[in-house]
């Protein structure tokens, strides 16, 4: 499996107190503008407004026993949980989860259970405590020994994207026991992921997680996720327009649902076990003083209606899809999404600036109409921007691999290649991509690809409308990025639209592009 060289979210590390600016991403559902939205006005220009925290869900843990089952339920199992971790969940157990003092305490612990070595808890909120966007904190104080891999995170109530990691992961506190006093924030999603190598990440050194209570902390709002340790702002994630190149924003950025939080200590693992178990940690807990979710009044009282959207850019174009992007809309409060209508038709709602149209008819201009919508369904005035779809390519043409009009199971990187661009890796048999090219005359050609290999020699078929043309066997170039031209052997294709479909047959490469060529 090929290692992502580059990453495209804006990571940016700094020290500042946290500001409101509008930014977004895409809905699965696209209902009908509801009858209350209202459009006034055109404003140019708006003060942005100050708004504070409210707290709106807490727990003070104020009380004894097991955790507040209005506010908690329990993960329960083994099984390795997707990262070959050695503990059993336990359901509603003091030994592993219980409130006392003032605080929650959760126990690792050795013993035997359900074929498992060690016990622990995993305390959830779901449907109990789900949220979208706000401040999402808490103080605890972290397990210590070698082994322990503890987690203050949150993962996605009802994933409206799908399965992990396509409708995302926020870790707001995540610490492995062989890397002391080194705390983590990292998001995932389905182009940027640990079991991809290109999930992103900061981390702080604190002075002594174990003894000592931190507080750690996300503030996340439309387009942006701030981490925060004892009020220390160590890292900001931002929606970068760039990745609606590669498709749907919610593939880059799905953090436009509602999360709930999950509060555990793991054992081992892929990461905490990486130096092995200390066995002679155990018990050992995190104790959590509180948690807390606070939200702004982004819609109360809110009768100004946000800008217009500015400089719509047109970022790509296939013959059956579009990618645009723009500069966001200002609002006194905050913008909560992007209407977007495409010949008069709403095909998408997104909360970032940037969209990605697709089930188009090549060489066409559509008139494609941004709107944006605050949180008390204030309107802009909509902004128009006209969209051409790319004609089919032809024979000695440059086929880039994202150029593709259908594809299965591939995924997609930044090249080194000659010509920049993307690549796509991750190739497993059955993948394949698909593309619509125009033959001028029935004759012979052959099929040039440029392709990467790293330990083992790939293998690629050619369908033209369904019928097999040419199998070829790929080289191993020595990397990942190390690419090479390989051509096919004659075959025929008859003149008109041809459907080309490249699919794998043997992993093991990266395809940056492809050409039909006369024999």
């Amino acid at each position: 499996m090929n290692k992502k060289t580059s990453i495209s979210f804006l990571l940016f590390s700094m020290l500042m107190v946290a500001c409101d600016f509008p930014t977004t991403s895409v809905s699965s559902a696209i209902p009908s503008i509801d009858s209350s939205i209202t459009s006034s006005q055109e404003t140019t220009s708006i003060e942005p407004e100050l708004l504070y925290w409210n707290l709106v869900w807490a727990d003070e843990f104020d009380y004894e026993g097991l955790p507040n089952p209005d506010k908690w339920s329990y993960d329960v199992g083994g099984g390795g949980w997707g990262n070959n971790e050695l503990q059993y969940y336990t359901n509603a157990d003091l030994d592993n989860a219980s409130v006392a003092n003032g605080n929650l305490t959760i126990t690792a612990r050795k013993e035997n259970i359900q074929n498992r070595e060690y016990s622990s808890a995993r305390l959830v909120t779901k449907n109990k405590g789900d949220f979208l966007y706000g401040r999402m904190e808490a103080k605890a104080k972290l397990p210590s020994g070698r082994g322990t891999w503890p987690a203050i995170w949150m993962l996605p109530t009802d994933w409206v994207y799908g399965g992990w990691p396509t409708s995302g992961e926020i870790d707001i506190m995540e610490h492995v026991g062989y890397d002391p006093n080194v705390v983590h924030a990292t998001i995932h999603t389905e182009t940027y992921n640990h079991s991809r190598g290109t999930q992103v990440g900061e981390s702080l050194t604190l002075s002594n997680v174990f003894d000592n209570y931190h507080t750690y902390a996300i503030e996340w709002e439309p387009g942006v996720i701030r981490a925060f340790i004892n009020e220390t702002q160590y890292a900001t994630f931002v929606f970068d327009v760039d990745d609606i190149e590669n498709g749907p924003s919610h593939l880059a950025w799905p953090f436009d649902q509602d999360f709930h939080f999950i509060f555990n200590i793991a054992v081992g693992g892929n990461w905490g076990g990486v130096q092995g178990v200390d066995t002679n940690i155990f018990p050992t807990s995190m104790v959590v003083d509180y948690v807390r979710v606070y939200q702004k009044a982004y819609a109360e009282g809110d009768d100004i209606v946000p800008t217009p959207v500015s400089n719509v850019v047109l970022k790509k174009a296939t013959p059956n899809s579009v990618a645009l992007s723009w500069d966001p809309s200002q609002d006194n409060r905050m913008v909560k999404e992007y209407i977007v209508r495409m010949n008069g038709v709403i095909r998408a709602r997104t909360s970032v600036p940037a969209v990605y149209l697709a089930n188009l008819l090549p060489d066409m201009t559509y008139d494609v109409q941004i709107t944006a919508v605050d949180f008390n369904n204030n309107l802009s005035s909509p902004v128009t921007f006209s969209a051409t779809t790319g004609g089919y390519a032809s024979i000695n043409d440059r086929i880039e691999a994202e150029a593709y009009l259908t594809q299965e199971g591939v995924r997609f990187e930044p090249t080194t290649d000659v010509g920049g661009g993307d690549n796509a890796g991750w190739l497993n048999v059955g993948d394949y991509l698909e593309y619509g090219l125009q033959i001028p005359n029935q004759g012979n050609y052959r099929l040039e690809l440029r392709t990467a290999g790293n330990t083992s020699s790939g293998q690629i078929q050619m369908f033209a409308n369904q019928t097999l043309k040419t199998t070829v066997d790929l080289p191993i170039t020595g990397g990942w990025q190390v690419w090479q031209t390989v051509t096919s052997d004659p075959f025929s294709l008859n003149a008109g639209l041809n459907t080309i479909k490249l699919q794998v047959t043997r992993e093991g490469f990266n395809l940056n592009y492809f050409r039909i060529i006369p024999s």
